[in-house]
């Protein structure tokens, strides 16, 4: 009897995977559910491979094996990640550090009103005397906008990448520091040159794994460099303590070795994995370059395109733009002979897609599930209508979620209706520490 069967559920299984084929070149998502036996997926999913699903279209580049038939890997940790600069970003991790403090409260002042209000910039002024000084002066024109109201002035894309490596060299490999300089990027890109802004975002994928490199390598060695206190109690020394004291250069020289060991297989985290875009190159487009980590990709004109937040997509010059098919909001073109960003892609979304966008995020003020749900699958091309409606509707519910989505995007995980606080006893105005108080380690 079964033979009987086998037939027909061979055919039902090319009739299923007809489908799924269609709904995949319509952009939407593909589960089977119901009452599905294991066996028929199985036939599905053979039907699939037969039909070539999941193959690449593109050819593989050759790779020369070694003599011991291992593949090893041809990066390193970049130079400029000395011992000096570890032990440099050791002290900077100090818990009671001002590097922290001041991360903290300049999110909670430059997103809370109230906090404006109440004249905190002065004192954060006085917090970034520190602060390397490029990336200093780009942090007190936005503190002078706050105060002012004026706008700051937007910053080159070759004043972002000095700033960048400025804070490298004095050991600042630091996930917020990074997205500071990104935001920025947003008004800095017209009219930069293609090079300039290709090295920028290059620079932006490294930081971020350097960063993943150096997190990961210090949790290796924390025993090491904090070893257990018995006769003290179980918490050890006071965390006050233990947080002024300088570390060690033997073990900024270990935590410099075992990074290097960890960067191979490092990525850049959330900036990865968060805020991407899924794009269908469109038949009849003009060929687009996707350009990741500072390298440009082969030209392509089908297939699939998932940009994300460090990405570029170059378009090749002429008169043909490039057209790419979102899942939700549809087609959008690409002007030809240009570095597009996700900053740009919200702009150059039709009317009758932003429409739609705005309509989306009404709906989700309201509490709908499923719109909520829509936005934050596609927040490089709604965040600025998401942005513009929350802050209309602040304080409602359904506007504190939509603020924890948008932080998907722009990464700043702060809770923004905080006010600002600064301990009285860690106020810089109170001047030097006391005597018996050792400083931290000068930078």
């Amino acid at each position: 009897m079964k033979w009987i069967l086998a037939p027909f559920l061979w055919l039902l299984a090319v009739i299923v995977a007809l489908c799924v084929l269609w709904r995949v070149w319509r952009g939407h998502n593909v589960v089977l559910r119901g009452r599905w036996g294991p066996r028929f997926v199985r036939m599905v999913v053979i039907v699939l491979v037969v039909l070539g699903v999941g193959v690449e279209k593109s050819e593989a580049a050759p790779v020369g094996l070694p003599k011991d038939g291992k593949k090893k890997s041809d990066e390193a940790l970049p130079p400029s990640v000395t011992a000096d600069v570890t032990l440099k970003w050791l002290v900077l991790q100090s818990p009671l550090d001002e590097w922290g403090r001041f991360k903290h409260a300049f999110v909670r002042l430059s997103h809370s009103p109230a906090a404006q209000k109440k004249g905190a910039a002065p004192a954060l002024l006085r917090m970034a005397d520190r602060l390397p000084a490029k990336f200093r002066a780009l942090v007190v024109a936005d503190l002078e906008a706050i105060q002012t109201g004026v706008p700051a002035p937007a910053s080159s894309a070759k004043e972002l990448t000095a700033a960048l490596e400025e804070l490298e060299k004095n050991g600042y490999f630091d996930h917020w520091a990074s997205a500071y300089l990104w935001r920025k990027t947003a008004g800095a890109l017209d009219g930069a040159e293609r090079r300039t802004v290709i090295e920028l975002f290059g620079r932006f994928e490294r930081h971020a794994r350097v960063t993943n490199a150096l997190l990961v390598a210090h949790s290796r060695m924390r025993p090491l460099m904090a070893p257990p206190q018995a006769w003290r109690g179980k918490g050890g020394r006071p965390i006050h303590q233990l947080a002024l004291e300088a570390p060690d250069p033997k073990n900024a020289a270990i935590l410099q070795l075992t990074a290097a060991k960890v960067y191979p297989a490092m990525n850049s985290g959330t900036w990865q994995r968060d805020g991407l875009a899924v794009f269908r190159i469109a038949k009849g487009s003009a060929p687009v370059a996707v350009v990741r980590a500072g390298k440009s990709g082969m030209p392509m004109s089908e297939g699939e395109v998932r940009l994300g937040r460090l990405d570029l997509l170059e378009t090749t010059p002429g008169k043909e733009p490039v057209i790419l098919e979102h899942g939700w909001l549809g087609r959008i073109e690409l002007p030809a002979g240009r570095v597009v960003s996700v900053w740009d892609l919200p702009s150059l979304l039709p009317e009758k897609s932003k429409d739609k966008v705005k309509q989306t995020v009404a709906e989700a003020l309201q509490g709908k599930e499923a719109a909520a749900v829509q936005i934050e699958q596609a927040l490089p091309l709604a965040y600025p209508f998401v942005r513009e409606a929350v802050a209309k509707s602040a304080g409602t519910p359904a506007a504190a979620r939509l603020r924890l989505v948008l932080t998907q995007f722009e990464d700043v995980g702060t809770n923004v209706t905080d006010p600002i606080t600064i301990p009285p006893e860690l106020d810089i105005k109170q001047g030097p520490p006391p005597p018996g108080r050792p400083e931290i380690l000068p930078r």
